[in-house]
C-alpha cells in the first residue's frame, strides 16, 4: 500500500521540486541586477562627465565612505593604468581596486557588472564602465549587497517553507487516494 502511495506522490515530489527551484532562481536573479540600478546610472553620469576635458575626476566622487561598514553607493575612477585617481571608497584605509582581469575586460568591453568581494564578507554589486577621450581609464561605481543578499536569503527561507508544506499536503493527499482506492 505505501508503495502506491510514494509512486502517487513522487510526480508531485518533482514538479514541486522543479517550480520552487525555478522560482527561486528567476526571484534571485531579478533581485540581484536590480542590486546594479544606481550604478548603472552613476557609472553613465560619471563617463558623460568625464567626456569634457575640463572635467575634474576629482568632482565626481564623495568624501571616502568605508565599504565595509557602509550601504552607500561610491564611486572610483581609474585612469588608464588602472590607478586610482579620485575615489569615494575606503577599505582598511585604502582604495580598494578590482582585480586586473577586469580592466583588461574593460580594455574591449564597454561595460562589466559583477559582485566584488574585496575582502571576506564585503560584497558589492559593481558596474564598471570604460571611459575613452581626455580622462581614459575606467570607472566603477559599486555599493554594498548586504541588504540585497538579506532578501535573498528571506526568499530562501520562504520558498523552501512553501516546499515544505507542499510536500507534506501532497503525500497526505496521494496516501489519501491510494487508500481509498
Amino acid at each position: 500500500m505505501m508503495k502506491r502511495t510514494w509512486s502517487a506522490w513522487f510526480p508531485f515530489v518533482l514538479l514541486s521540486s522543479f517550480f520552487s527551484i525555478t522560482f527561486f532562481a528567476g526571484v534571485q536573479q531579478v533581485t540581484r541586477s536590480g542590486a546594479n540600478d544606481p550604478q548603472v546610472e552613476m557609472s553613465e553620469d560619471a563617463v558623460s562627465h568625464l567626456a569634457n576635458p575640463a572635467a575634474s575626476p576629482q568632482s565626481l566622487v564623495d568624501p571616502e565612505i568605508n565599504i565595509e561598514k557602509s550601504l552607500a553607493p561610491y564611486l572610483i575612477i581609474f585612469d588608464d593604468k588602472n590607478e586610482a585617481v579620485a575615489s569615494g571608497a575606503s577599505l582598511d584605509g585604502s582604495t580598494p581596486v578590482p582585480p586586473r582581469g577586469v580592466f583588461e575586460y574593460l580594455r574591449s568591453h564597454p561595460e562589466d557588472r559583477f559582485t566584488w568581494e574585496p575582502k571576506s564578507g564585503v560584497r558589492n554589486a559593481v558596474v564598471m564602465r570604460r571611459v575613452e577621450g581626455p580622462h581614459a581609464g575606467f570607472v566603477l561605481a559599486g555599493r554594498s549587497m548586504r541588504e540585497t543578499e538579506a532578501r535573498v536569503a528571506n526568499l530562501g527561507r520562504l520558498v523552501f517553507a512553501a516546499w515544505i508544506a507542499f510536500l507534506v499536503i501532497s503525500f497526505g493527499y496521494s496516501f489519501y487516494i491510494t487508500r481509498k482506492h
